[in-house]
């Protein structure tokens, strides 16, 4: 699955398993996110687990660039 910002979001309960994820080159003073959990309310369950996944990314997208695992959206976001 290949994306830039954000492209795994909600506020869901996920697994990956075995999965190539492929980061894409930003637009310029974009950034590289993987993923955006969203829960918005303390007793709301949530995450992502990622299970024998490969993340990669062309040379020419990596180069100066800062990338990230995740970020949080809301106030309770994991």
């Amino acid at each position: 699955m290949p994306g830039t910002v954000d492209f795994i979001l909600g506020a869901a309960r996920a697994v990956f398993q075995d999965c190539e994820i492929f980061l894409r080159k930003p637009l310029p003073g974009g950034e590289l996110v993987l993923t955006d959990h969203r829960r918005r309310c303390l007793n709301q369950t949530g995450g992502y687990s990622f299970q024998e996944c490969n993340i990669t990314a062309a040379v020419d997208t990596i180069l100066n660039q800062k990338a990230f695992l995740g970020r949080p959206w809301f106030l309770y976001a994991p």
